[in-house]
Parts: C-alpha cells; structure tokens; sequence
C-alpha cells in the first residue's frame, strides 16, 4: 500500500499503513496513534480543513448510519484527534532545559575510567547509588591505564533532578523516578562515543536483545521475564555474534551496533544459562538497580570494525515456554507495529519517524515460542545462514 502524505502546518503528522491500521505521529504531542477506518477517515478530512458538519455528512452517506450516532462518534474522534494535536498532550520526561539552573555537586565519591578499544571514557558518580546504577554493566571495561583518548562524563543527582553531562554539557536530566529514561540515556551516550555518532543522530532505541551472522542480525523482543535476553545469551554461547543484552539503539539505516554491556543474569535464567555459562557459578549474586538478584556476566562484543553497524534481518518476539512445541510464525505488520510501540523509544522529528516506519515496513517479523534451546538454536542458526529459510517460515 502507498505511503499517505497528509500534512500540513495545522496538523503536522507523519503517516504510514499498516495492513488495516494506519499508524499516526503527532509532531505537536510527539505521540503515537493506531487507527483503523472509520476513525482514519475522519483524521483525513480534518487535517483537509472539514469542519464537524461536513464531516458528519460525509460520513453518514457513507456509513449510513443514524444521525444521533453520527453525531456522538465524529465528535469523540475529533475531540481525541485534536487532543493528540495539541502540544499539552506532549508529556515532557526530559528535564534537560531545567538542569541549567541545577547545581553541579562540590564532590564526585567514585571515579572510573573505562577502554573501548582505542576509545578510553571516564564517569565521575556522584555516589555509591549513582555508581551502583551504572557501573555494573561496563565494568568488565574498567582499567587503570592511561587513556588515549578521554570523554568526561558525570552522573549526578540534585534534590530534583537525575543529570547527565559529557565534557562539562548537560546532555538528559530526568525526575528522581525517570530511573530507567536515566540508565537508558547513559547508555545512548556510550552507543555515541565509541561508534562516533551524534547523541540526537539515532533513529531509536529498542528495549530488546540481540545477535548476528554473515551480516544479518536478529533483534528479539518480550516483556519482561519472557526470555528475550536468555534466548540471545545461548545463542552467543553457541557461536552467534552477540548484540545485546536488553537495550539496542539504530541508526537511521535500520542498522544495529552491538552494545558491550554485562548480561545481567536473573535468579530464574541462572540454572538454564549455567549450562552454557560454568563461570557464572563464580559470580557473586548482587542486588540491581532495578532491586532483582542477579549476576552480571561480562561481555566483550565491541570491535571498531563494525563501523557502519549490522542490517536487521528480522525482529522476533520471544516466549520461553517450559514444555511448549518450538513454533515460529510470522507477525503482521499491523500487530508488529502495535506490539514494537511497546518496547520502543522513537527520536521524535518527522524525519526519524518517517524513517522507522519505513524501517518497519522492509523488516520482518516473527513469534517465537520454545521450549526446546537446541530446537531454537538450530532455527535461528539456519536462518542467518541461508536467506531463503527467511521466507519459509
């Protein structure tokens, strides 16, 4: 189906179908919206300048129905539609505009220095919960050596804000509870450094695992406690370059790169993955950030070879399911788009938007359900493999 180009400067939208759903961005609310007809029909005359009679007009000779109906079903689509048209729908979690006028705190407890193969970094923590929050997943990157090339960074928190700086500039501040829009920053800002992209230059970040083979990556999706980062943890151990564990920025392209933070073992993935993993049987079972018991299990998967990233060969939501039968199907894009909404951090201007729904529309999408790993490992395998398996599924 044709792209729809429908905007103007009263109702500046991005719009894209998928199957019977067309997925809506608002510019002014930076927000998503899914519809279907007749509710997108309506959208569509009022971005063309309809007033409400006209509107009602054109849908009852349409829809036929009563006028009374009418009535009460075009106004609730045009009242939601210009609730999401107006800017103070636009939830602001960025504080970043009211951490100019926060004060940088007179002392940083801890100080770390971190290599990425030629690229060195330091983060200044304010505290041991600052540094408890952070350190954990790079910390298998820690050295004492000099570094050839130094990126300052700092994380702090004052009574109102959580603030992160690069080289003495404010990049994301957050409210006290926006923990996780905190580590998420962070760890955008470490994708930036050692890949030598733009912070405001990534076209989204999912909240997913990953791996790759002969140039091809899958990304794998769930919620929580579904497997998502076990799945991809086995499949590192069976041979498969490993993306990571549970947050996974793209550019622009759709590519990936892979993101060198610990795999953050739960207590419920410790008995599956020691298997594959004897050494997580040495590691000390701490309290996370997110205050689950877990054990962080290094990972060394940067190289400065990957410089334009990895292509998304599919994207899979991912069910662990003790005793079910392997199954892989494929996922519309209509249910694709409402399920990855989800999971997803989409950088909001017109031009980031317009290139994830097209990334969207080019990728495919699968669910996975499994029981079986060496059943789960031998499929995925055979599908980075050999292209043409893509298309049998």
């Amino acid at each position: 189906m044709k792209k729809i180009h429908n905007s103007n400067i009263n109702y500046p939208v991005v719009i894209h179908p998928f199957g019977s759903v067309w997925a809506v961005w608002f510019k002014k609310s930076r927000s998503f919206l899914l519809m279907e007809e007749p509710a997108f029909e309506i959208l569509q005359l009022v971005i063309d300048g309809k007033n409400s009679t006209a509107i009602r007009k054109t849908f009852r000779s349409k829809y036929s129905h009563s006028e009374t109906d009418t009535k009460i079903f075009v106004s609730e689509i045009i009242q939601y539609i210009h609730q999401f048209n107006s800017s103070k729908t636009n939830i602001q979690v960025s504080k970043k505009k009211e951490a100019k006028d926060e004060p940088e705190p007179d002392e940083f407890k801890f100080c770390k220095n971190y290599r990425f193969g030629k690229t060195g970094l330091t983060i200044d923590y304010h505290d041991e919960w600052m540094q408890h929050l952070i350190h954990p997943s790079f910390m298998h990157f820690e050295t004492a050596g000099q570094l050839a090339q130094k990126h300052h960074i700092r994380c702090y928190h004052t009574k109102k804000l959580l603030i992160l700086t690069h080289n003495d500039k404010i990049i994301e501040a957050f409210d006290p509870e926006a923990v996780e829009y905190y580590k998420g920053a962070v760890s955008q800002l470490i994708y930036s450094i050692i890949y030598k992209k733009s912070f405001s230059g990534w076209m989204c970040t999912l909240h997913a695992s990953g791996v790759y083979l002969n140039n091809r990556a899958f990304v794998f999706s769930a919620a929580a406690g579904s497997g998502k980062s076990t799945t991809s943890a086995i499949l590192k151990a069976s041979g498969l370059g490993y993306i990571s564990d549970d947050f996974i920025a793209a550019t622009p392209d759709g590519n990936v790169y892979p993101f060198p933070a610990t795999i953050s073992v739960k207590e419920g993935s410790f008995e599956v993955l020691s298997k594959y993993y004897p050494e997580l049987g040495e590691k000390v079972l701490e309290k996370a950030s997110t205050g689950k018991m877990v054990r962080y299990l290094p990972v060394y998967n940067y190289t400065a070879a990957i410089k334009n990233g990895i292509p998304v060969t599919g994207f899979i939501f991912v069910e662990y399911k003790p005793e079910s039968n392997f199954e892989l199907n494929t996922v519309s894009k209509k249910e694709a788009i409402q399920l990855l909404l989800k999971e997803t951090w989409v950088n909001p201007t017109t031009e980031f938007v317009t290139a994830f729904f097209e990334w969207v529309e080019k990728t495919n999408f699968y669910r996975m359900t499994y029981s079986d790993n060496d059943k789960m490992i031998y499929k995925i395998k055979n599908m980075l493999m050999d292209e043409n398996q893509l298309s049998s599924v």
